[in-house]
């Protein structure tokens, strides 16, 4: 393994409610990205998004606002 102290997880609660993670990386099929980063982001956690975003400008738009208002990024 070549980052052994990188905690990976597949259960999206485990990591939302986990106060110990303060990031979280989002690789999901694109139209999962938009809910999935909403929810990371609602819970405080930094977000980064494989491309796309999100399928619309409207929810990229509002997610970036969010992470703005979060002090998230």
């Amino acid at each position: 393994m070549i980052y052994p102290s990188v905690n990976k997880k597949t259960d999206l609660n485990t990591v939302i409610y986990n106060d110990e993670i303060e990031g979280v990386v989002i690789s999901v099929p694109a139209a999962l990205h938009y809910q999935i980063a909403r929810q990371a982001l609602l819970a405080g956690k930094n977000v980064f998004v494989e491309k796309p975003l999100a399928l619309t400008v409207s929810d990229g738009t509002e997610l970036v606002k969010l992470a703005e208002e979060k002090r998230r990024y």
